[in-house]
């Protein structure tokens, strides 16, 4: 997901500080997307750069943090662009456990092999941590989306394992034929 997209989104609704911006990102995606400050202060000002915001000062100058942002008819095209065009998600193709799997020499396997049964351990729990968010989750019409996305995740998250469960498999099996 795209952090700037998502602002552009919620601006879209009306006009929000980038404090606000920031709690609203938490409560839908703050479970899985942990967002800092920072972030979306920098990202206001690329979008503040390419027209698609614009900025209204603090009414008290001695807290900036509290100007608003609106969206501009740019941003609006950005977002409608951004809805209309799905993105290939090429994420696991740059996934940090890819790479060490293709890179890793055959000396480094046995620690690996462990980094990839503590990942494996790291999914399942935080698949224990979202399970109970869908069976508890009201599913008004103004959280569906969210349950979807929700959803969605622990979909992933049971790939994950499953795959991570199939490298460890196959490790093994190649670390008994060298030392049998």
């Amino acid at each position: 997901m795209s952090v700037r997209h998502a602002l552009l989104a919620f601006l879209s609704d009306r006009s929000l500080s980038g404090y606000e911006l920031k709690l609203r990102f938490d409560r839908i995606v703050g479970e899985l997307w942990q967002l800092n400050s920072g972030q979306v202060y920098t990202t206001l000002d690329r979008l503040l750069a390419q027209g698609a915001i614009t900025r209204r000062p603090a009414p008290v100058p001695a807290c900036p943090e509290r100007a608003t942002y609106t969206i501009t008819k740019r941003g609006q095209q950005i977002l409608e662009l951004w809805f209309r065009h799905p993105e290939l998600e090429t994420r696991p193709f740059r996934d940090p456990a890819f790479v060490r799997l293709a890179v890793t020499p055959p000396d480094y396997h046995d620690l690996l092999f462990s980094a990839l049964e503590t990942l494996e351990r790291r999914y399942r729990d935080l698949q224990e941590s979202i399970v109970p968010l869908l069976t508890n989750f009201p599913l008004a019409p103004s959280a569906r989306a969210r349950w979807l996305v929700l959803d969605g995740t622990r979909m992933r998250i049971e790939t994950e394992i499953r795959w991570l469960s199939k490298v460890r498999a196959t490790l093994q099996v190649g670390r008994r034929a060298a030392t049998g």
